[in-house]
């Protein structure tokens, strides 16, 4: 199974480190957080400007814009020739209620904006 985790709270996040931890158990765990503690703005785009990707190691990375910027960066760069979709974790501060139209073989935890846009771009 194909992971993508991703939060708002930055790459050096404890509860992003634990959890990625934990799911290494169940499949391939590719990372990609913020470089910082960006919260309240995790449907916010950079568009005023490029946005760095760092590599901290093999499938983990650090992007300096927001946890929208890192899904996008995720989904349509990193992640674009995995043939298998990953399941989609966040680092669950928030956790929310699936609705039944996304329940296929995704799991979205985490923050309002960022879940917002997962299932909008779905």
């Amino acid at each position: 199974m194909n992971i993508l985790l991703s939060n708002d709270d930055g790459y050096k996040s404890s509860g992003l480190k634990a959890l990625k931890n934990v799911l290494e158990n169940y499949g391939n765990v590719t990372t990609v957080a913020p470089h910082r503690d960006i919260s309240a703005s995790s449907s916010c785009l950079s568009v005023h400007g490029p946005v760095e990707i760092n590599k901290i190691s093999a499938n983990f990375y650090k992007v300096y814009g927001t946890p929208a910027d890192c899904v996008h960066i995720a989904s349509r760069g990193i992640l674009k020739n995995i043939p298998e979709k990953p399941w989609l974790l966040f680092d669950p501060t928030v956790p929310w209620v699936i609705p039944d139209s996304f329940k296929d073989r995704r799991l979205v935890l985490g923050t309002n904006g960022i879940t917002r846009l997962v299932v909008a771009d779905k």
